[in-house]
């Protein structure tokens, strides 16, 4: 019998986060790692019954470990600021691995403002006004604790995939556990375009 402690949360952008044994997971990575909970209770059995199928669930055991570890591992894995500027997302980030192990959160501390004036932007309060305040960004941070991603995003692209996908590839974190988080102090003050791709065009435009 499985006794697993599950708890399921839900991130702002209604995506499913599970926490087994207080460990954040995405679903898939929760079905991993229950079949490996299985394999080690049935190992534990059968050592005790003195049954001889141990090497098979070793076998497997070794396999379905490697597979759990590869995909909580962070390594390449990115945190930092983002902005979207027509249909592109441009960021300013580090690699976790260059963070103190002994942090609770590994976090960029460069602001948006920064990141601006590296592409070039003229940060005079007037622009700053029309330009800043206007475009959809966020911020990715890690937390070490429960070694999860956060990401804190405009309010009103925080449900859109299109926008989302591409925040999380910037920052390599695609097959990890990211959380959305819809932030106030991120929210632009128009109305934000909404990106669709048409059946004739595969390429994102604006609609």
């Amino acid at each position: 019998m499985i006794n697993l402690d599950i708890k399921v949360i839900f991130d702002d952008a209604g995506r499913d986060i599970y926490i087994v044994d207080n460990k954040y997971m995405t679903y898939e990575i929760y079905c991993v790692y229950k079949i490996l909970y299985k394999l080690r209770a049935r190992k534990k059995t059968a050592n005790l019954l003195g049954k001889h199928e141990t090497p098979y669930i070793d076998e497997y055991l070794i396999m379905y470990e490697e597979e759990v570890k590869n995909r909580l591992d962070n390594k390449g894995c990115m945190v930092g600021t983002f902005v979207f500027i027509d249909n592109k997302i441009y960021s300013d980030k580090e690699c976790v691995e260059s963070f103190n192990k002994d942090l609770s959160f590994f976090e960029v501390k460069s602001c948006h403002m920064v990141l601006l004036q590296k592409l070039g932007y003229n940060l005079s309060e007037e622009v700053l006004d029309i330009d800043y305040k206007t475009l959809p960004r966020g911020c990715v941070l890690y937390d070490n604790v429960n070694n999860c991603f956060k990401v804190f995003i405009d309010p009103k692209i925080v449900g859109i995939k299109e926008y989302t996908d591409l925040v999380f590839k910037e920052f390599n974190i695609e097959d990890k556990v990211n959380i959305l988080y819809a932030d106030e102090q991120y929210l632009s003050i128009e109305d934000v375009r909404i990106w669709v791709a048409t059946k004739e065009n595969k390429n994102l435009i604006w609609n």
